[in-house]
């Protein structure tokens, strides 16, 4: 009979778990919630129920997601070949553009980079020839 009562209590105790909040209007006109009274006739009393689990479709309590330890996740060849090749169209992009990159480095014209605002800085002299290596390099690496 004691098991009765402690089941009882058991599942009744969510169901009491509240707690009392106040919302209160600041002098700038926001609202504010807190766990002291407001000023006099500055709020109101509020009751914060707990949370209730998210319900599926149909009234019903949500799944819980599976875990299974220990096992590993199975590889799909075809996302294995869908990723491979989306590595490789960014490989030859990259490439694509080191080179086109090296080709303005290499041109007589001034080369100029843009800063964050968006103003052209152009190359000195002096650094033209860093650049061009930094270029060259560049193509080597992405394009193997």
């Amino acid at each position: 009979m004691k098991w009765k009562i402690y089941l009882i209590a058991l599942l009744c105790a969510p169901t009491l778990a509240s707690a009392q909040a106040y919302k209160c209007k600041q002098p700038d006109g926001s609202s504010s919630f807190q766990d002291k009274p407001c000023a006099v006739g500055a709020g109101s009393q509020i009751t914060i129920k707990p949370a209730l689990p998210e319900a599926a479709p149909g009234g019903r309590p949500a799944p819980k997601p599976v875990v299974v330890r220990g096992a590993e996740p199975k590889s799909n060849p075809a996302d294995e070949a869908r990723a491979k090749a989306m590595e490789e169209q960014n490989r030859m992009a990259r490439c694509q553009r080191a080179r086109q990159q090296l080709g303005v480095a290499q041109t007589e014209r001034p080369v100029f980079r843009k800063d964050s605002s968006g103003n052209r800085t152009y190359v000195d002299d002096a650094d033209r020839a860093a650049l061009l290596a930094s270029s060259d390099q560049r193509v080597r690496q992405e394009c193997g």
